[in-house]
């Protein structure tokens, strides 16, 4: 195992070697309760499996999903060698990640959006530092791309989704290196999203004093 859940609705996470001897991570709600699997767990799970192929689809570096081995089961890309983004206390200026690997995740992001998708939970938990070096998305159960014929309800979530990925990118690449802040960025940083500000409060004085620290694996999927 590679991390057990720390919430009732979330998955474990293995690591899985096929048949054919390729390694996979597969990501198991079998031990969440029966009614969790059933209320939430298992659409998470599908919709995740189905937003790994669209932002292929899109471009956008995910792991390769092998697909569902039943409803309880993904099976993902092991990223060998890769490494989920820490904050810059984590790192010294000598260790920390490039201005390149920043640049290609802002370039990534920006694609992303002018291609009218987006990540919904962008953080540093969901960004992995790949063995050479590129940016890859994790966790992208909450992605959305909007089309033609998405309502009005799903436009509205949608804007908020991208205001909120744009917002969380501009604090992520100003905390490692400031000066990488440039109009596009900083435009993103003059309108911080009111519902950011309260989610940040509720995490910071409820969700982690309840939860605790979370132990982070090196490689994830």
């Amino acid at each position: 195992m590679i991390q057990r859940s720390r919430s009732w609705g979330g998955c474990d996470v293995y690591r899985w070697r096929l048949p054919d001897g390729r390694e996979c991570l597969v990501k198991s709600l079998q031990k969440r309760p029966f009614w969790i699997r059933l209320l939430y767990g298992q659409r998470a799970l599908r919709k995740e499996e189905a937003n790994l192929r669209m932002l292929q689809e899109e471009g956008i570096r995910v792991p390769y999903s092998y697909g569902m081995a039943d409803a309880n089961n993904l099976f993902e890309e092991y990223l060998a060698g890769g490494k989920v983004l820490l904050s810059m206390r984590h790192y010294t200026d000598e260790t920390k990640p490039s201005r390149e690997f920043f640049k290609k995740l802002t370039d990534m992001v920006f694609s992303m959006h002018e291609h009218n998708v987006c990540h919904g939970d962008f953080h540093r938990a969901n960004i992995m530092i790949l063995e050479a070096g590129d940016p890859c998305l994790l966790d992208v159960a909450t992605a959305r791309k909007l089309t033609e014929k998405s309502s009005w309800l799903e436009r509205l979530l949608f804007g908020i989704f991208k205001r909120a990925d744009g917002f969380s990118l501009a604090r992520i690449v100003e905390s490692y290196y400031p000066d990488m802040i440039d109009k596009r960025l900083q435009a993103l940083l003059d309108r911080e999203p009111w519902y950011l500000k309260i989610g940040r409060w509720f995490r910071h004085r409820v969700y982690r004093r309840i939860r605790g620290k979370r132990r982070r694996p090196s490689a994830e999927a």
